[in-house]
């Protein structure tokens, strides 16, 4: 329900390597005041990008990790996921960081 309403209502930043579409949390109304302390985080992967698991499991472990580690720079109270593009497959680990960095200033950080 929530991927669904930030996919359809969220702001779009368009990156290298993915997409990230945010939204506020104060404006779904099934959250309250307690999880706007912090931002809640999906990555997505398509199939289309490869079709084996292992392969989408660690595009996501590695998006997560970059995230993860700028999480402190990160405005709290946001609904944030990450669509990721053909061109991550190829993409180096520190690639991947500075284009997270690039995509969440554009959100607007801290």
């Amino acid at each position: 329900h929530l991927i669904s309403e930030v996919l359809k209502k969220g702001r779009t930043i368009q990156g290298d390597l993915f997409m990230v579409k945010f939204l506020s949390l104060s404006t779904i109304k099934q959250f309250n005041n307690l999880i706007m302390k912090q931002s809640l985080f999906a990555f997505l992967v398509s199939k289309k990008l490869d079709k084996r698991a292992v392969v989408r499991n660690k595009i996501k472990r590695r998006l997560s990790e970059a995230v993860r580690s700028l999480l402190p720079q990160v405005k709290a109270g946001q609904a944030v996921i990450i669509l990721a593009k053909k061109e991550i497959l190829k993409a180096s680990y520190q690639d991947l960081k500075r284009s997270c960095l690039a995509s969440l200033q554009g959100m607007t950080l801290k």
